[in-house]
């Protein structure tokens, strides 16, 4: 068997690999073993399915020649969770000029995850974190911003998502004098 390693997979993402052989006469019969659940191997070396369970597993690939000659190779194969967004920002307003804090975040695939805005914007004065899916910044203008992002982790999955921030303006005292008062009567 001349595949070395089989590459990870997403549980609910359809998967596929091919083992390999050389040597011998063929054509080859194979086997395959330990294979996650949701995944089949064909007697063509082919392994297919959709994954339901994250894990590593050990997989055994066992190929047969037209001559009854076999050889067997162990195999890992790691299947990671879906990649889920699991915060985002927006619920409480921002007042214009505070500093924001908080971001997305997200779970599953495999890390490092890298993050983009990839529709509508962010409150002006407010920045993005790529690398984290944080918000920086304190916004400079007033109203409700809505955008999309876009998580894409190391297996190249990707998962969406969007906030609203609100921002509101600043708490102000807009009275500049107060009406008189006479002593001894209610005001």
């Amino acid at each position: 068997i001349t595949t070395a390693s089989l590459r990870d997979g997403v549980v609910g993402v359809s998967y596929g690999a091919q083992v390999e052989a050389a040597g011998g006469i063929p054509p080859y019969t194979f086997a395959v073993s330990g294979l996650p659940p949701g995944l089949i191997g064909g007697i063509n070396g082919a392994i297919s399915g959709t994954p339901t369970t994250p894990g590593a597993f050990a997989v055994t690939a066992e190929v047969t020649d037209s001559r009854g000659q076999r050889a067997t190779r162990n195999l890992s194969l790691t299947i990671v969770p879906r990649l889920t967004i699991t915060s985002s920002p927006g619920g409480t307003p921002v007042p214009l000029g505070q500093q924001i804090s908080g971001g997305f975040a997200a779970t599953g695939g495999r890390p490092p995850y890298q993050w983009a805005v990839t529709s509508g914007s962010l409150p002006p004065g407010v920045g993005f974190v790529s690398a984290t899916g944080a918000l920086s910044g304190a916004p400079t203008a007033e109203g409700s911003f809505t955008f999309g992002v876009t998580v894409t982790d190391s297996l190249q999955n990707t998962a969406t998502g969007s906030a609203t921030i609100r921002v509101l303006p600043p708490l102000a005292v807009t009275a500049a004098t107060l009406p008189s008062g006479v002593a001894g009567t209610a005001y």
